[in-house]
């Protein structure tokens, strides 16, 4: 029932003898973490009893401390530092047993620590740990869940980093099951092959591992629909699209797209898209689909679009979307020399025979010679007398 904590100093031979006692009116600590988050090169103290409220006490240099700034935040029985959002200072992680969240409360490098994230996670998280489980340089986070008094958990929740302090759970699998009230966890590589293995401490004297295997490479099995206009939404079926990092469509990046489960990636076809293959980039590697998407191409302008009949041969530049490289211009029907600027843009040479008599001719793009077809609506292209 005491509210102190209490240091117990080191004299080097492994005998402690007492050092300061603090008060922590309103706290009954059941949880402490050190670690120097004032920058000031000494162990800092937090502590909590779950109350709503972790205490934050700053070494003066020589083991006494003083009190800074109180953090909001839940940590019934575990918390624990990581710099979490890569800015060189440890931020505060707690497991809310209460809210089934771990609390992310980010560092300003003074000590002082506010704003983050709640990151919902199984039942009853009793402890938190945290480690680069999927190799990409930040720390990620597992909890050891113990459920209800009235239904006892069995899982682990990983939740991974996106380097920026943020969680979110994998599409699939985002808790492990383990043994019955696992009432600590560890990260520890187990087998030796450099990747970070969870354990747990469970209440029916065993211990559970689990073994973190290399990603899976992903596959393209197919996509609906075959073609469309750019800002079409294409569906992707495969296998691995967990945690996918990059996706692109003829070459040009994807910004956004949805990992809707492990076997279906939806994305919109963005504007500057070609006619090409889809690729899906994962830390187990890239898939390329075995057929390529049809971009349909679209012309948005010409430049110029008219002239006057008789006046010799011209370059017409051709605006739009979707242009394929190898893509022909044709004037009135008839293929011009046409040059690939980008996805955006075509030049195609007009050769003075085809406008030698007024009238109003059509201008379209096809991709017949491009990775795959697709071919525009027609414009138009005014020939007049003068």
């Amino acid at each position: 029932s005491s509210t102190d904590v209490r240091v117990r100093l080191n004299n080097g031979a492994g005998i402690f003898s007492a050092g300061a006692t603090i008060s922590l009116p309103g706290i009954y600590p059941q949880a402490v973490a050190m670690g120097d988050v004032d920058g000031d090169g000494d162990l800092d103290m937090l502590s909590s009893g779950g109350s709503g409220t972790v205490s934050v006490l700053l070494n003066n240099g020589d083991a006494t401390f003083r009190a800074g700034t109180s953090v909001s935040a839940y940590a019934n029985y575990n918390l624990t530092l990581g710099d979490v959002d890569g800015d060189g200072d440890l931020d505060l992680v707690a497991a809310a047993q209460n809210s089934n969240s771990v609390q992310i409360r980010l560092n300003n490098g003074a000590g002082v620590f506010s704003g983050g994230q709640n990151v919902p996670v199984s039942t009853g998280p009793r402890g938190v740990a945290l480690g680069d489980l999927d190799a990409d340089g930040d720390l990620d986070l597992v909890t050891n869940n113990i459920g209800l008094t009235t239904n006892y958990g069995n899982t682990v929740s990983v939740r991974f980093n996106n380097g920026a302090g943020v969680f979110s759970a994998q599409a699939t699998t985002p808790d492990l099951i383990v043994g019955t009230l696992p009432w600590h966890v560890a990260l520890a590589d187990i087998d030796g092959d450099n990747d970070l293995d969870v354990l747990t401490a469970n209440n029916n004297s065993t211990v559970s591992l689990r073994l973190n295997g290399a990603a899976t490479a992903p596959t393209i099995t197919s996509f609906t629909p075959a073609s469309g206009l750019v800002g079409t939404q294409v569906t992707v079926t495969g296998t691995d699209f967990t945690g996918a990092t990059a996706v692109a469509l003829g070459g040009t990046a994807v910004v956004t797209y949805t990992v809707v489960n492990a076997t279906t990636l939806t994305f919109n076809v963005p504007a500057g898209a070609a006619p090409g293959f889809i690729t899906i980039t994962t830390p187990g590697g890239v898939a390329t689909s075995s057929a390529a998407f049809t971009v349909t191409p679209v012309i948005t302008a010409l430049s110029p679009a008219s002239a006057v009949a008789g006046s010799g041969t011209f370059l017409l530049t051709v605006s739009g979307t979707g242009f394929g490289r190898g893509a022909l211009v044709y004037f009135d029907g008839a293929a011009l020399a046409t040059t690939y600027t980008s996805a955006t843009q075509l030049t195609a040479t007009v050769p003075a025979a085809a406008i030698a008599a007024a009238g109003t001719y059509r201008v379209n793009v096809s991709n017949s010679m491009a990775v795959v077809g697709g071919t525009s609506s027609l414009a138009t292209f005014i020939l007049s007398l003068s």
